[in-house]
């Protein structure tokens, strides 16, 4: 890749960074809509809905670990999709302030995790491995909130994704 294309370099912040985590915010507006989808199935129809969508988005990761980790469950993209699919699933059906002050809060609690000492040397796998991938949460929360409010107050929901998203890549602790 061009040098501008690259990302997960340790230290360096590079345009190809922003993927993921705009991935991830996509992810979290479509879950958003999906919930929706919740309110017009029968409930029985909507777990098989949730299952299917499990089951791909294993069957996927799966596949691509191998080649992206280099190992069967290895973190990959699709890895972590899934692994922030689960407690976004239950945390989407929350009010608003509670998904925001969750935001904040994971952010907060992972500085204080750090400061203490207390984190994984996350540059020593791809995309800081399983225990990178709560730090990774608000960035889909961020997602489910813009898609639930996109009409009545997008500027401010998005600004917050943004700001989010910058947090993350320039205030992450491990870079």
């Amino acid at each position: 890749l061009p040098y501008f294309a690259a990302h997960n370099f340790v230290g360096q912040f590079h345009p190809g960074d922003l993927i993921l985590p705009m991935f991830l915010f996509a992810s979290g507006m479509s879950l958003s809509f999906f919930e929706k989808k919740r309110l017009k199935v029968p409930a029985p129809e909507f777990r098989k809905l949730v299952l299917k969508r499990l089951g791909i988005l294993l069957l996927v990761s799966v596949s691509f670990s191998t080649v992206v980790a280099g190992y069967y469950f290895g973190m990959d993209e699709v890895m972590l999709n899934l692994l922030l699919f689960i407690p976004s699933l239950f945390l989407v059906r929350f009010s608003d302030r509670v998904l925001l002050l969750a935001c904040f809060g994971i952010i907060l609690l992972h500085f204080g995790i750090f400061e203490a000492g207390l984190l994984p040397d996350y540059t020593k796998v791809y995309l800081g491995g399983y225990p990178g991938a709560f730090w990774y949460l608000p960035v889909m929360l961020g997602g489910i909130l813009c898609a639930r409010n996109q009409e009545r107050i997008a500027p401010y929901l998005y600004m917050f994704g943004a700001a989010t998203i910058v947090l993350m890549y320039f205030c992450m602790p491990y870079k």
